[in-house]
């Protein structure tokens, strides 16, 4: 393989993006300094906008709705936090129809317990059918 070659390949977790765009691969607050920082920074800004104005954010390709999820449960926190209670819609879409369906239900595996604290859980997710499952505050700001 030439120089150029191995600088101009992607990495075999884009190549299949490439091949295939459907593959969902997400979790919860998987770039969890980055969603923070936007949320710390930003919500205040759009928190001192009109109260009756709802806030309305667009999440390109959700897959199956965690950090989407993810961003409604920060975004709940820090206006907690900031004692402000904004009309907040997070629209989220994907390509993967498979995916938008599982986002919809909200209920995820047990393994999200290794990306959520047990407090985050306690607070913003319930068991349901034995597995966790997004509650009606995170849930009722997120559509998907």
């Amino acid at each position: 393989m030439s120089r150029l070659d191995s600088q101009t390949k992607p990495a075999p977790d884009r190549e299949d993006r490439v091949r295939d765009p459907k593959i969902s691969r997400t979790s919860f607050f998987r770039d969890r300094e980055a969603l923070e920082a936007l949320v710390h920074r930003a919500a205040p800004h759009l928190f001192a906008r009109r109260v009756d104005a709802p806030i309305r954010i667009w999440f390109l390709d959700c897959a199956t709705g965690e950090e989407a999820y993810s961003l409604a449960i920060l975004l709940l926190e820090q206006a907690a936090k900031l004692k402000v209670e904004p009309k907040i819609q997070i629209f989220a879409t994907a390509l993967d129809a498979d995916a938008i369906k599982l986002a919809r239900q909200g209920r995820y595996p047990l393994e999200i317990e290794a990306h959520v604290s047990s407090e985050r859980l306690g607070r913003q997710l319930s068991k349901a059918g034995g597995q966790p499952a997004s509650r009606s505050g995170s849930k009722r700001h997120t559509n998907c």
